[in-house]
């Protein structure tokens, strides 16, 4: 006697909301504006496999300088400029 084989049943197909053809809009809209460019040549690998510059400054630091109200703030946490 054999075994029946079984076969996987698809039950979702994971798509993009909105479709390719509306993102692809949005990007045209967006370049004709002058406000993005598209690129004209891939990016060099070398450039995704270096290390980020190393911040010579607390984040947190820098977002309180954004803010109206900073100086209080920072006050208040004991933070350093």
């Amino acid at each position: 006697m054999t075994t029946p084989k079984i076969e996987p049943h698809k039950i979702a197909r994971i798509e993009r909301a909105g479709g390719l053809h509306e993102a692809d809009d949005r990007l045209a809209r967006l370049e004709t504006a002058g406000l993005v460019h598209r690129p004209t040549r891939p990016l060099p690998l070398k450039l995704l496999m270096a290390k980020p510059p190393r911040s010579r400054r607390s984040v947190l630091a820098a977002l309180l300088d954004e803010r109206p109200s900073a100086a209080a703030q920072r006050k208040g946490f004991g933070i350093a400029p």
